[in-house]
């Protein structure tokens, strides 16, 4: 299932009998792989201890 981030297109996929619990479980994964690339795009910041 393809996902289109803001320059980058994600695909991810899913096995299930139910074709709804399937795509749910696709568009998931590429949200996921979205949000896992950001964070280790973005510096990690410091906080004051």
């Amino acid at each position: 299932m393809p996902l289109a981030s803001i320059d980058v297109d994600n695909i991810a996929r899913a096995a299930d009998p139910d074709t709804l619990v399937a795509s749910a479980k696709a568009y998931l994964g590429a949200l996921n792989k979205i949000v896992m690339k950001r964070q280790r795009d973005v510096p990690a910041t410091k906080v004051a201890g």
